[in-house]
């Protein structure tokens, strides 16, 4: 198609309006006006939008990978918001939910094509009749991430709403006079980004109407479709032709990016337009305006082109009874998908806000995953990779348990919310840790800080200190606490790595502490009696003995001596036992510790 075309279809679009002497339908023509400002600007917008349209149709699958999931089906959560007077849930315009999931179903059977009356299908049009793989679910989750039922209850001061009588100046829809959209009259809309709004009211001079993609950048807030009560659901609809909720179907349709088969030519009996779509035959005005509601096959008085073997005025984009219709093409179905495409007007719909996230990176041997936000439990399913899943019922989380090394692939799905993602998975034990480095040795705050190179796949580490535990950290550094002031002794120090699958090959360091001495202890070993000491020189510079404290390996005190600031004090242990003793001296709040070894003769 030519752009000199495309301009002259867009033109007749916003320029047009449709007449009104039958029920009508929808009022596209005049959604295509809606919020208008500036007319080329909005030109703009539709061309853009179908340059961008005709290159997802011409190349398709290249954006198959940004469609979720495997199979493809694009599922949409609907909020639909009954506006009503005040009647009780199921009476009047406050429809019941039964009505409002029929309306759901219908369009599930449309938009898949497992409508009973796809049998009505002209032979002919049977290999373009679509399957749009697009699902429709009432939301369980609301923009604040509650739970609800899909449904906006709200009373309005308003018995109906009129389009035709509420237009602006520029003969847009003034949506703030109608009030169908706003918080005063009627219901504000859900985040569009992530909900198809519906609203149904009491309308007056139309079925419903849709707003067009290409005016989401401007006014997300009232994307949506509007339907009137009469015409929604296949239990709830009275008007007789239209009470089987294939006025919803319509409607969407255009909300899809999908226009009317006669391309909204204001004189209907030109074959001056189309719907920009190759495989729907060319027609020259609506069906029912033109030769009825009920038509039959072969249809030949408004086909353009002789060729044509009927108008297709069964497709769901045709003005014509809700039993007559039957069909989307192929060619809708990629004008449709491509909205959803990157960098389309409502790619934002499969931005898969539900996600799945992991305790852990990678998953070692065992781990959870989880999804957030849910409608009830999550089920799990496993795509591919080396791993195996064990939900936990009646909640969103699966154990997850690896058998080899790789990425595993998970799908979660919860009410209408549904998501894959990859997860690295391994069985493999850590590998032992390198070699320990010592940070810092301080005899006199009692601590010695250690580190070693964070082992890839460990989730924790044990250190040890003379064989003995003294922490489990996240952290690949460490402090190891030590007696304060104990003097030339050797400790220990062990790491091992852990995750799930197991342990590491521990790796061993052997730390010396040396002490600045302030005072010698002598003899040693001792058999009687041992000499307490101030060091002469610097290190005993200014210091004073004000006690002295002898424990055994116990930590049971032996023998304690009051002093008042000596230099010199002698102990006498003959009656202690022979081994290994800690003898502390105190310089008022300094202390000094050494360790001593007593011999019997």
């Amino acid at each position: 198609m030519g752009a000199n075309q495309l301009f002259a279809i867009l033109i007749f679009l916003f320029l047009n309006l449709q007449s009104i002497g039958q029920v009508e339908r929808c009022n596209s023509n005049v959604e295509f006006e809606w919020l208008q400002t500036n007319a080329l600007n909005r030109y703009q917008r539709f061309i853009d939008l179908e340059n961008f349209t005709q290159n997802y149709s011409n190349n398709q699958g290249q954006y198959s990978n940004r469609l979720i999931n495997g199979n493809g089906v694009i599922v949409i959560p609907i909020v639909v918001h009954v506006l009503h007077r005040g009647e009780a849930e199921g009476t009047g315009y406050n429809i019941s939910m039964t009505t409002i999931q029929s309306q759901i179903d219908v369009l599930n059977e449309d938009f898949r094509r497992l409508n009973a009356d796809a049998i009505n299908t002209p032979s002919v049009f049977q290999s373009l009749a679509s399957d749009f793989g697009i699902e429709f679910k009432l939301a369980c989750i609301d923009p604040n991430d509650n739970s609800t039922n899909g449904v906006v209850r709200k009373y309005t001061p308003l018995s109906s709403f009129s389009t035709f009588n509420k237009l602006r100046p520029d003969k847009t829809i003034d949506d703030d006079a109608v009030g169908i959209k706003t918080a005063t009259n009627g219901s504000v809309a859900w985040n569009t980004e992530r909900y198809l709004n519906i609203w149904v009211c009491n309308l007056e001079d139309l079925l419903g109407y849709g707003t067009w993609p290409a005016d989401y950048s401007v006014y997300p807030q009232f994307d949506g479709i509007v339907v009137g009560k009469n015409a929604f659901g296949r239990n709830g609809g009275t008007l007789t032709g239209f009470d089987k909720g294939r006025t919803a179907t319509h409607e969407i349709g255009h909300w899809l990016n999908l226009f009317h088969l006669w391309g909204d030519e204001a004189n209907n009996n030109l074959c001056t337009l189309d719907d920009l779509v190759g495989d729907t035959p060319q027609q020259k005005g609506n069906s029912i305006f033109n030769i009825g509601g009920a038509p039959t096959f072969p249809e030949l008085t408004l086909r353009c082109n002789t060729s044509d073997p009927s108008i297709m005025f069964m497709n769901y984009m045709d003005y014509v009874n809700d039993n007559i219709y039957n069909l989307f093409t192929i060619g809708q179905k990629l004008r449709a998908r491509a909205l959803f495409a990157l960098g389309g007007p409502r790619e934002q719909q499969l931005n898969n806000w539900f996600k799945v996230h992991q305790y852990n990176t990678p998953i070692q041997c065992n781990g959870f995953i989880y999804s957030s936000p849910i409608c009830s439990s999550t089920n799990w399913t496993l795509i591919s990779g080396p791993a195996t899943l064990t939900p936990v019922a009646g909640t969103n989380k699966t154990a997850i348990t690896a058998t080899g090394v790789g990425t595993v692939r998970v799908r979660a799905e919860s009410g209408n919310y549904f998501t894959e993602d990859d997860i690295e998975v391994s069985n493999l034990p850590p590998l032992q840790p390198s070699a320990i480095d010592v940070i810092l040795i301080d005899q006199q705050l009692g601590r010695i800080e250690v580190a070693i190179d964070e082992v890839q796949n460990a989730n924790t580490y044990n250190w040890y200190k003379n064989g003995v535990l003294v922490n489990s950290f996240h952290s690949n550094w460490a402090k190891i606490p030590i007696p304060r002031g104990v003097c030339d002794l050797d400790y220990g120090i062990s790491v091992e790595a852990i995750n799930d699958c197991g342990t590491s090959a521990a790796q061993f360091k052997l730390v010396y502490v040396f002490c600045e001495e302030f005072f010698r202890v002598s003899p040693n070993p001792a058999i009687s009696q041992i000499l307490v000491t101030v060091q002469t020189g610097k290190n005993g510079s200014g210091k004073t003995i004000s006690g002295i404290k002898v424990y055994d390996q116990q930590g049971s005190i032996k023998k304690s001596i009051k002093c008042d600031k000596v230099s010199q004090v002698s102990v006498y242990i003959s009656d202690l036992h022979e081994g290994a003793y800690i003898v502390e001296i105190s310089a008022g709040t300094f202390l000094e510790k050494k360790k001593i070894l007593v011999h019997k003769n």
